[in-house]
């Protein structure tokens, strides 16, 4: 039995570290991909095409809008503002007492997971 364990615990760490491995060769697959789209838009740009053609593909140039991730302390401030403008006029921690009772809210209740750590 404990052969048994002893081999998962060497196949668990082996599946971490290739999980690792991998992690990292997608995280540099993904700024590859990143800067090649960013000199076809530049190319798009320059030339003032919608899009072209190539071995047999279409590729357009669309504008689509994203979400700039805010600092913590600028969520926290933003949304106090919006609760004073919606008549919640707290002092300044009941104001943020109450934000985070609502973002906790809204993030689900948490639940117990356990989780090997491995040194």
């Amino acid at each position: 039995m404990e052969s048994e364990i002893s081999r998962k615990v060497r196949e668990l760490k082996t599946i971490k570290r290739e999980i690792s491995r991998l992690s990292k060769e997608v995280r540099n697959l993904r700024t590859q991909s990143n800067i090649i789209e960013k000199e076809i838009i530049e190319y798009l740009h320059r030339t003032n095409q919608p899009g072209i053609r190539c071995n047999g593909m279409v590729i357009l140039r669309d504008a689509k809008e994203e979400r700039v991730r805010k600092k913590k302390v600028e969520s926290e401030r933003d949304g106090m503002i919006v609760l004073r403008s919606n008549g919640i006029h707290a002092s300044q921690a009941d104001t943020k007492r109450i934000l985070n009772e609502v973002l906790e809210a809204v993030r689900g209740e948490k639940k117990p997971k356990e989780k090997l750590t491995i040194t």
